[in-house]
C-alpha cells in the first residue's frame, strides 16, 4: 500500500507531477499525476493512443477542449477522454485548478469510439445505506462510471462518504487495484 498526502504534491502545467514515483503498477494503470494550473494557464496533453486518460477535478474550475467538443466544469467533479484524444485543459476560473490524472492501458484490440465523459462529485446524489462488506455504520455512495462506460480494463469509479464511526469490511479484489482519494475528514485503511 502506498499513500501520499494531496497538499505535499506541487506540480505545474504543462508536466504534471507524479503522485507515486518509481511505482510499478500491477495492472493497466501507466501514470497518476497531480496537475495545478494557475489562473489563465492552459496545457496541451498528448493521449497515448494506447491509453484512456481520465481526470479528477480536486478544486477550481477548467475548461476542456478536445476534439469537437468543448465544456468547462467546476470541482470536485470527474472527466474521461476518448482514447488518443489531443486535448487542452486550461484553468478557466480565477484561483488555481488541482487535478490529478490516471492513464489507463488497453488491453489488446481497438477501443469502441465513445463520447467524452463528465460528472460533478455532487453530494446530493448519494444514497445512504447500511455499510458494506460487513462494515459497521453508514455509507452513502453513488456508482458515477462502470466497466461499460471504459474502454481499458478500468473496472469503476465510485463515489462514497462514510458516517462518523462508520467502516467498510475486509474484502478483496481479484486482479484489481484500488486508489482512494479522500477529499475531506481522516480516517484508517487497513491492509
Amino acid at each position: 500500500m502506498h499513500h501520499v498526502r494531496l497538499s505535499s504534491l506541487s506540480g505545474s502545467a504543462p508536466a504534471g507531477t507524479p503522485v507515486f514515483p518509481g511505482l510499478e503498477p500491477a495492472t493497466a494503470w501507466r501514470e497518476l499525476e497531480y496537475l495545478a494550473l494557475s489562473a489563465g494557464t492552459r496545457c496541451e496533453i498528448a493521449a497515448a493512443a494506447d491509453c484512456e486518460v481520465g481526470y479528477l477535478l480536486l478544486e477550481g474550475a477548467v475548461a476542456l477542449t478536445g476534439p469537437e467538443l468543448e465544456t468547462q466544469i467546476e470541482g470536485p467533479a470527474v472527466l474521461l477522454c476518448g482514447v488518443g484524444w489531443q486535448h487542452t485543459l486550461a484553468n478557466a476560473g480565477k484561483t488555481p485548478a488541482r487535478l490529478l490524472r490516471l492513464s489507463a492501458e488497453l488491453q489488446g484490440g481497438t477501443p469502441a469510439a465513445r463520447a467524452f465523459l463528465a460528472e460533478s462529485v455532487d453530494p446530493a446524489q448519494l444514497k445512504w445505506r447500511p455499510s458494506i462488506h460487513g462494515g459497521i455504520g453508514q455509507i452513502a455512495t453513488r456508482h458515477i462510471w462502470g466497466l461499460e462506460d471504459f474502454c481499458s480494463p478500468w473496472a469503476f469509479l465510485d463515489h462514497a462518504v462514510l458516517a462518523p464511526r462508520s467502516s467498510l469490511g475486509y474484502h478483496y479484489h481479484h486482479a484489481l487495484e484500488e486508489c482512494f482519494v479522500v477529499l475531506g475528514g481522516q480516517g484508517y485503511l487497513t491492509l
